[in-house]
């Protein structure tokens, strides 16, 4: 401190601007700096969102062409229906073929359950549902969906 006691007022003040405009020049590149690499962060994310939802779409795409081949045969259709319906749990009665419906029977203990199986088969695929009928047998519930 007694080199700063020592300078004229007039060095005093130039001294005191100096060190205020290199604080403030560190201080702004270091916050310029952050926000550049958030920017840059911001965009990197945008543009894998951006191929998230192409990838997504495309498999999409390729699921409902896949289910529409398998709409068209009855039999491919119920083996990749059980196939996904053992995945879930549920209880699968039958599925069968009936004046070319295919008919779909399921048992669950509760309903919901059943109705998310609904759901889950119309995203997946697709399929022109003619009829959907619940029943209560006991503390079971059965569902019965009869497809076109």
């Amino acid at each position: 401190m007694n080199f700063f006691s020592k300078l004229q007022s007039r060095e005093k003040l130039f001294l005191s601007i100096m060190i205020f405009l290199v604080i403030t020049v560190a201080i702004y590149s270091f916050f310029s700096k952050h926000l550049y690499q958030s920017s840059i962060s911001k965009t990197k994310l945008e543009d894998t969102y951006s191929d998230y939802k192409y990838v997504l779409n495309r498999y999409r795409q390729i699921e409902k062409s896949i289910n529409s081949k398998l709409n068209s045969d009855k039999s491919k259709l119920s083996a990749s229906l059980e196939t996904f319906l053992l995945s879930k749990s549920i209880q699968i009665f039958s599925i069968k073929e009936d004046n070319n419906d295919l008919v779909i029977d399921l048992e669950s203990k509760n309903l919901s359950s059943l109705t998310n199986i609904i759901n889950e088969l119309n995203s997946k695929y697709d399929l022109p549902i003619k009829k959907i009928n619940f029943y209560r047998n006991n503390d079971l519930i059965k569902l019965e969906i009869v497809v076109d």
